[in-house]
């Protein structure tokens, strides 16, 4: 028993030590506050000064906070601290005018970047609509000698016209056999793609099979324009190059200058002519043998 009551005892001591220290803290935190006062502050200011001029007494210390009037020194101080603050605040406001300006100028510096860009792209802009101007007339011009050229070959080529117009109705397969030879669709076009002799090979090839299929397919305006550019063609010479190879029903099948279908005999007399070949007759040689039927 006497061992656990010496515990107790200290932790009844320790505890009055902790309640004084408590107190202490209290006073401290109130001094603190009182301190943060401003007429504190001039009390204290007030003191300092006298004691340094050796004339502070005895009733001076019995001054209390709520009958302390304050002196000229104190006086003196506050005035000190309200014109550094008031300095303080000038400078301050100063700066702050300072940055303002800055940032005035800078705006002032970007806005007039800015114009001057904005003209730029403006002038850019009435350059690129005046060349626009200028492109769409001379587009306006060459249309207008264009219609002209046309109407000029429509005249000169008045066959050529007639079968440009009847080729628009073919069929799409017969369109899509001859792109090469009629890329664009235009009457000038038409005219210098079919005038070649390349292009008369190619007709000619297309027409061959459609007869192999027994396909009347646009038959008739495909050996139209075989003829009428086999005819232009010649007329890039001084005496005709190409002519057409037609055999006579009844003559014999020469397999040397004719060509017979899947289902002729080898030998025999020619009983239909399928298509016609044609030579040239510069060079003495067949381009393409006529296809013929044999009996």
């Amino acid at each position: 028993m006497e061992h656990e009551a010496m515990p107790l005892e200290r932790k009844k001591k320790t505890l009055k030590k902790e309640k004084k220290k408590l107190k202490r803290e209290k006073k401290l935190v109130k001094l603190l506050s009182l301190l943060q006062d401003e007429a504190v502050q001039l009390l204290i200011c007030e003191i300092v000064t006298q004691r340094q001029t050796g004339d502070i007494n005895c009733r001076n210390s019995s001054k209390t906070l709520g009958d302390f009037q304050p002196s000229n020194d104190s006086v003196s101080c506050s005035e000190n601290k309200r014109k550094e603050h008031e300095d303080s605040s000038m400078e301050t406001n100063n700066l702050q005018e300072r940055d303002a300006q800055d940032r005035a100028d800078n705006l002032k510096k970007e806005n007039e970047k800015f114009q001057k860009e904005m003209k730029a792209a403006q002038d850019r802009a009435d350059n690129l609509e005046k060349e626009n101007k200028k492109f769409q007339k001379e587009m306006e011009a060459m249309q207008g000698k264009t219609v002209n050229l046309e109407k000029q070959l429509q005249m000169r080529f008045a066959e050529g016209w007639q079968l440009f117009e009847e080729y628009q109705h073919v069929s799409a397969h017969t369109k899509q056999l001859l792109t090469h030879v009629f890329a664009r669709s235009d009457f000038p076009s038409f005219i210098c793609g079919g005038a070649k002799t390349e292009s008369l090979e190619k007709i000619w090839e297309v027409m061959k099979e459609y007869e192999l299929k027994e396909d009347k397919t646009d038959r008739t305006i495909l050996e139209q324009l075989f003829k009428y550019f086999m005819k232009l063609v010649n007329q890039t010479y001084k005496t005709e190059n190409f002519a057409l190879i037609e055999p006579t029903v009844g003559d014999n099948f020469d397999y040397e200058i004719q060509s017979g279908d899947k289902t002729s005999k080898t030998q025999g007399s020619i009983s239909c002519i399928r298509l016609f070949g044609y030579k040239n007759l510069y060079a003495n040689k067949i381009v393409k043998k006529p296809l013929v039927h044999v009996e």
